[in-house]
């Protein structure tokens, strides 16, 4: 059997308000999901380089783009209401296998 890949999420409103986040993105970012709850994506990840933000712009313009956490791929997506208007965000990271923080996700799980 491989091993698991794990991966945690969190999602965004149209103002790139955080609406949701994972257990296991919590551990990882070391934040209280509480806190996070209406903050903005870039309150979250103050002292990283541009890209987390303009990643996110970029799926709120309808287009899917990535950046990288230190060794954790990171991809964002729109999402969209039924009309196909784009009313978010949505990030999945993948945290490769030997990784330090693949204990805080598992533990999280």
């Amino acid at each position: 059997m491989d091993d698991p890949v794990w991966t945690f999420f969190w999602t965004t409103d149209e103002d790139l308000r955080l609406r949701t986040l994972s257990d296991a993105a919590a551990a990882v970012l070391r934040v209280d999901p509480s806190w996070c709850e209406g903050r903005e994506v870039a309150d979250l990840f103050q002292g990283t380089n541009l890209s987390v933000v303009e990643a996110h712009l970029a799926a709120l313009e309808g287009r899917a783009a990535g950046f990288a956490l230190g060794s954790i791929a990171c991809r964002i997506m729109p999402v969209r209401a039924n009309d196909a208007r784009v009313i978010g965000t949505c990030c999945i990271a993948s945290v490769p296998a030997g990784d330090p923080v693949e204990v805080a996700v598992a533990a999280a799980a």
